[in-house]
């Protein structure tokens, strides 16, 4: 009989065991189920972001000062002085006929000649007015980093000193001739 015993108490520490793994498992089966929520809810989201970004994409990675006029608004024919001083100082190529360019050409060529105009030693305000306001801002090393992101471009940044005046700029990649 105590061999029999034994086998009897052994079965029933391998059914509490059995049980508590049991339990263990639907813990980490709750656990998995409420991340998988998440995910679901981050994605969603992040399909919600990328919907409004594709229906503003006609304007939404032009620099701020020379993006166009919203299209419910009359828009005069511009004279040379109110073109952006970007447009005005690209050589006559860039500024090709719009029948002769397609849109998104037009705005490679804003955005490279927006770019052209950062330069070491320019004020936050004259960055911001050139190229508008950054997507992002972040301090690395006690040093302000503004990162620019554009929607099937890429991304550039500046890199401000204590005083406030660019140090260094990276542009996104605009292609050849930048």
């Amino acid at each position: 009989m105590p061999g029999h015993r034994f086998a009897i108490l052994a079965f029933a520490f391998a059914c509490m065991a059995f049980a508590a793994g049991a339990r263990a498992d639907e813990n980490e089966l709750g656990a998995l189920r409420q991340q998988v929520e998440e995910l679901k809810d981050t994605v969603r989201q992040l399909q919600e972001r990328v919907n409004a970004l594709e229906k503003n994409d006609a304007a939404a990675w032009i620099p701020a000062t020379i993006a166009p006029a919203p299209p419910t608004a009359p828009t005069p024919a511009p004279a040379k002085a109110s073109l952006p001083k970007a447009i005005e100082a690209a050589p006559a190529s860039d500024r090709a006929a719009p029948a002769a360019r397609t849109p998104v050409d037009d705005k490679v060529v804003i955005l490279r000649n927006s770019w052209r105009r950062i330069s070491t030693g320019m004020k936050q305000a004259d960055v911001k007015e050139t190229l508008g306001p950054p997507t992002r801002e972040t301090l690395i090393n006690g040093k302000v980093v503004w990162y620019y992101y554009y929607a099937g471009i890429g991304a550039g940044s500046v890199f401000f000193n204590a005083d406030g005046r660019s140090s260094s700029s990276q542009s996104p990649n605009l292609g050849w001739g930048f």
